[in-house]
């Protein structure tokens, strides 16, 4: 997916400023779903306004610097429908955890099961944001993508944490392979 999807997508659930959009692809809902500079971000923000994709509009704060804030109009909603037409790339997981663990022949016992241990503590918390989520709605009114979305991401984090779990006895008993 390209910035510019990504940008029109985080739009369509409402005004947001680069800063925010990168917030959310760093820290948020979205960051799930792809890796995204700053830097690649406003120089997207304003070719989609100069393409008509997008409005703007300056938000003054006291104390503050002023930020710019852009929402979704119909153009950039018909692009965005458009965009979504095209097939997803296949998924990618990257991770240096595997590349230690794929390596943990070269690594202390004492280092691997630290390792492990602030993994499981990532994929707990991972889950418990997670479940945080699906209390931002009263009871039954979580949209179906989210809905499907948070789904998704717990049973894969839980799968994970499981996996791990009962197979870090296989990579702390490891030596010279």
């Amino acid at each position: 997916m390209n910035t510019k999807t990504l940008c029109l997508s985080i739009l369509h659930f409402g005004e947001k400023s680069g800063y925010d959009i990168k917030k959310l692809c760093s820290d948020g809902y979205f960051k799930h779903f792809v890796e995204i500079s700053l830097a690649s971000i406003y120089p997207t923000l304003a070719k989609l306004e100069k393409e008509g994709l997008v409005t703007s509009r300056v938000e003054y704060q006291v104390g503050k610097p002023s930020r710019k804030i852009y929402a979704l109009n119909e153009k950039g909603s018909e692009n965005l429908n458009l965009q979504l037409q095209e097939p997803p790339s296949p998924d990618k997981h990257i991770s240096e955890f595997l590349l230690l663990m794929k390596c943990c022949h070269l690594l202390a016992p004492e280092r691997i099961s630290k390792l492990i241990d602030e993994r499981l503590a990532y994929y707990e918390k991972e889950i418990s944001l997670i479940d945080e989520c699906y209390d931002e709605f009263p009871e039954g009114e979580l949209p179906a993508g989210s809905k499907f979305v948070l789904g998704y991401g717990h049973v894969v984090y839980k799968a994970v944490h499981d996996y791990v779990s009962s197979n870090r006895s296989m990579l702390e008993t490891a030596t010279g392979h």
